[in-house]
């Protein structure tokens, strides 16, 4: 039996493009197309699919949350991110929300065909703009859990909460009113405290385990008790 594709992305001439390349792929005999998140989801659910391309940038939902809503309700086919985000944060981030590859949109047609292809296949393959990379922790990064923020203070909670749903600094400053410096400050501490280093490692670890900061509300941090 042939396979089946559901391609959700909201572009229409990068949507058809898509689209033809993946009836290209050897074995797919369907391809079904979606403009947006809530037709994707739609699909998703009430029919049976082999791959998933998802776009994270959707125009009415985040595709991330897609990933995770799939990931609970159990929908079948391997789930394939395609996106302008080109950060090995996001990258990390969609394979613990569920997702079996990552490319980014800049990448070649023919890159995107083998990929897809090894990804129908039952394998797994992520890629940034400039080389392949396999999703692990590194050496000197901390268990992504409760008990690894345990030392930071409440404001530096709350901060990594908001780190990991993918605000910016200037948007963390405004949502805990105070200024971005010294939310810059806090992040700075929080790197220390947890051993991160490199300019991007702890918006990694936030997004890593952010189904579990996701546990914490804003206003009232803390892990639970034991």
């Amino acid at each position: 039996m042939g396979k089946r594709v559901l391609v959700i992305e909201d572009h229409p001439v990068f949507r058809k493009g898509l689209a033809s390349l993946i009836r290209e792929i050897a074995g797919v005999d369907e391809v079904v197309e979606a403009s947006n998140g809530a037709s994707g989801v739609a699909l998703w659910r009430s029919s049976v699919f082999d791959l998933v391309t998802v776009d994270l940038s959707l125009p009415d939902a985040d595709g991330l949350d897609l990933l995770r809503q799939a990931r609970s309700a159990r929908w079948p086919g391997a789930v394939f991110v395609i996106s302008v985000h080109e950060d090995r944060a996001y990258m990390v981030r969609a394979k613990t929300d569920g997702a079996a590859g990552y490319f980014p949109k800049t990448a070649e047609m023919a890159e995107l065909s083998a990929a897809m292809t090894r990804t129908l296949a039952g394998n797994e393959l992520f890629q940034t703009a400039r080389a392949k990379v396999r999703i692990a922790p590194a050496a000197d990064e901390p268990t992504a859990s409760l008990d690894s923020v345990a030392m930071l203070t409440a404001t530096e909670r709350r901060i990594l909460v908001l780190l990991g749903r993918s605000l910016t600094s200037r948007a963390i400053a405004q949502a805990l009113d105070i200024s971005a410096r010294t939310v810059e400050n806090h992040r700075a501490n929080m790197c220390r405290k947890l051993e991160l280093r490199g300019p991007h490692r702890l918006l990694e670890f936030a997004l890593a385990c952010a189904p579990l900061l996701d546990q914490l509300p804003v206003d009232d941090p803390a892990p639970p008790q034991a």
